[in-house]
């Protein structure tokens, strides 16, 4: 697994108050597309939460 600076989703949403909607769209479609690409490979992930969801400094995820 390689290092995501930015630390797990959880982190990234309790350092701040709020996030806007632009941010959270483009956050909920990669999530959304992660999901398409694990579940098009008959891979189940089980235990998707924000802990598991990786962030970096660009808003990129990861989904561990």
């Amino acid at each position: 697994m390689e290092y995501v600076c930015g630390g797990d989703l959880l982190s990234f949403i309790r350092k701040r108050s709020k996030i806007n909607e632009q941010t959270a769209k483009y956050i909920f479609r990669q999530l959304i597309e992660a999901l398409l690409y694990i579940n098009s490979n008959n891979i189940v992930h089980r235990d998707i939460k924000l802990d598991n969801i990786l962030i970096d400094i660009n808003d990129t995820i990861k989904v561990q």
